[in-house]
């Protein structure tokens, strides 16, 4: 009441609101009442409304049988009246056509109110129809509004969390619909509601639905069981938005994610049982990553390649070459001693199947690439050159590293190399023509990776550790949501 003009409230009360609804009914003397009603409205004005103390001054003028409780009802639906119309006269003088409707969310707001609640109506609407008070004791308030609906408002709006009892702020498009399934009801969180906003419905239960109940508990208890907690709980956001599309189409492949749909196929059987490069279930968490990274998109198809403009696809790349460096570096030191001690088991085991030395004891070699002949010479004379850094380090990648292990690493290392270097596991050189697939894939390595491949994850941190850092800040960045 303190934000109203004295002049707001006067004009209010020269509409006799008052003596219009209540007069028959409730009120003995409705002339005497329009005066003290315009003393006890001009009294909260200045010195801020007690509607106890209001009730007690007005109780006197209601017909026999009505008490104290009636007057408090009656006062507070008038100081909303006052409030709501000396807001209107505002909204109208600002040259506003429309004003927005805004219930009270908490349990006590009555029905019409959170029917009426985000709504649009002309400042032309009379009292009660859409104008509130709606009822006696109507909490509702307007605001201006440009004509937009609730999804377009910005900030905040309050609330009560009906489990702690505190006020709360919720974004200020939340109708008293989503606060009820979201505070009262709990049947999503605050940040699914918002999700929500952002990708559409919820396609609740598809996966479980898809893989079935025993499945969908080996998946459940996974997640149950990750060390890091925000992929888990990133996970239990966007789950009910991962769609599967198509089971058992690829009985030669294992799965993949449409770019267009984020919708979800795969070969189920494959996928359950894993191979010599995935866990069981694996798949299973690196498909819907995809799914999620494209579901925070704001400018490209996924979220990875666009955060601080390609910042992981940077650190990928300059963790790759440092990694590769030092792998290269460590190779020509053993090349060179193996070249000074004419020493053909060390030439071959530096470079595994790729190139094989056949050394003379007077100090020529005869190489053998793939297993064809490709020349050979004085030993003293050969040089180190990149086919034997990428040689030496996909084979010694390979040689030391279990395949499941290295899997993710060598996914990365070889889109990082443009597809040059692959230690078994890849997509093939074409894929990583489109720059996007390398933040797109590490993603969901390092994801999948960290739900159920826990040994390959840190092989992940130690090769990337700067672009691991940056796959945790991205999490963060999604949890925000």
């Amino acid at each position: 009441m303190n934000a109203l003009s004295e002049k707001s409230v006067e004009d209010v009360l020269r509409t006799r609101w008052s003596g219009k609804n209540y007069s028959e009914r409730v009120w003995a003397n409705t002339e005497k009442l329009g005066k003290k009603l315009e003393q006890v409205m001009a009294d909260a004005l200045h010195r801020g409304a007690d509607v106890k103390k209001m009730a007690q001054e007005v109780a006197p003028y209601l017909r026999q049988g009505y008490g104290l409780k009636s007057a408090e009802r009656l006062i507070q639906t008038e100081l909303n009246y006052v409030q709501n119309q000396a807001a209107l006269a505002s909204i109208r003088d600002a040259g506003f056509k429309y004003f927005r409707f805004i219930a009270v969310l908490d349990a006590r707001t009555t029905l019409i109110c959170r029917e009426h609640d985000g709504g649009i109506f002309s400042v032309d609407d009379g009292v009660g129809q859409h104008m509130p008070p709606l009822h006696v004791r109507c909490r509702s308030t307007i605001a201006a509004s440009f004509g937009e609906g609730m999804g377009n408002q910005k900030g905040t709006r309050m609330a009560r969390d009906m489990g702690t009892g505190k006020s709360v702020h919720v974004p200020a498009a939340m109708t008293y619909e989503d606060f009820y399934s979201t505070f009262i009801q709990k049947k999503k969180s605050i940040t699914t509601w918002k999700l929500e906003q952002k990708f559409g419905t919820i396609a609740s239960g598809n996966l479980e639905e898809a893989i079935g109940t025993d499945h969908y508990k080996a998946v459940q208890e996974i997640v149950e069981k990750c060390p890091d907690t925000n992929v888990k709980m990133l996970w239990k956001m966007c789950e009910p938005f991962i769609e599967i599309e198509k089971i058992d189409v690829m009985p030669a492949g294992r799965a993949w994610c449409n770019t267009k749909t984020r919708k979800i196929s795969f070969n189920l059987m494959r996928v359950v049982s894993g191979d010599d490069c995935h866990f069981p279930y694996q798949n299973l968490f690196h498909e819907p990553a995809h799914a999620i990274d494209m579901l925070y998109a704001k400018i490209k198809t996924n979220f990875s390649p666009e955060y601080k403009n390609g910042a992981f696809e940077k650190a990928i790349r300059k963790d790759a070459d440092a990694f590769i460096g030092n792998m290269v570096n460590e190779g020509k030191k053993l090349f060179a001693d193996a070249v000074k001690k004419n020493d053909a088991k060390l030439l071959n085991m530096l470079f595994g199947d790729v190139y094989q030395f056949e050394v003379e004891s007077d100090g020529y070699y005869t190489l053998y690439e793939y297993g064809k002949h490709t020349g050979g010479g004085k030993l003293s004379l050969l040089k180190w050159n990149d086919a034997m850094s990428r040689a030496y380090v996909k084979n010694t990648i390979k040689s030391t590293v279990d395949e499941r292990i290295r899997g993710d690493v060598s996914d990365i290392l070889e889109g990082a190399t443009n597809g040059k270097i692959c230690c078994g596991v890849g997509h093939g050189q074409k894929y990583w023509l489109y720059a996007e697939h390398l933040p797109c894939e590490a993603f969901a390595e390092f994801f999948d990776a960290t739900m159920i491949n826990a040994d390959a994850l840190d092989f992940m941190r130690r090769t990337f550790p700067s672009a691991y850092k940056v796959f945790q800040d991205m999490i963060k960045e999604m949890l925000k949501w």
